[in-house]
């Protein structure tokens, strides 16, 4: 292998390295400039990213029904308890206004009580929605047992054949 200390200095070449929480020792020992995409304390700039995301989805649904059950000052407060509960977490904030869009989610005075606190309860919320009872799962069980057990997507036909064949 090539070492990196070996590259001649440039300006126009940019790398972009991933690394997994339980190896950061490996990139302190690079020479590279850091940023975090899940740190809310070393960056703020996410927390203001997840701010104006959360902006821009109440202010685009000015004509439904998100914004009028949400005063401003509503908005406000769940603006910033979505940003501390997400640590980050675009997709946190994404479901849960999903969530509040649809109906599915009802925010009353001020209190989130009713609003998921972590990922994993959103897509509990999800799944408890989807599948009122464990009759109605156990139509599809079969379905997601062979989908999750195999190696590469499959499609309908795959998956028809599959089927038909237990």
């Amino acid at each position: 292998p090539y070492p990196l200390c070996a590259l001649p200095p440039t300006t126009w070449l940019k790398i972009v390295c991933t690394v997994r929480s339980s190896m950061l020792h490996i990139s302190r020992v690079m020479p590279f400039h850091q940023i975090s995409l899940d740190n809310t304390e070393a960056d703020e700039r996410l927390n203001k990213d997840l701010s104006d995301y959360i902006a821009c989805r109440i202010k685009a649904t000015t004509e439904t029904h998100l914004s009028n059950k949400m005063k401003k000052n509503m908005a406000t407060k769940l603006t910033q308890y979505l940003v501390t509960k997400a640590c980050g977490s675009f997709l946190y904030v994404k479901q849960i206004l999903d969530f509040i869009e649809k109906g599915f989610l009802v925010v009353k005075s001020g209190s989130f009580k009713v609003l998921p606190a972590s990922l994993s309860e959103v897509y509990q919320l999800a799944f408890n929605l989807k599948f009122s009872s464990s009759e109605s799962f156990n139509q599809v069980s079969t379905i997601f047992s062979i989908s999750l057990a195999s190696l590469q997507p499959i499609n309908l036909h795959e998956l028809f054949n599959i089927f038909s064949a237990l």
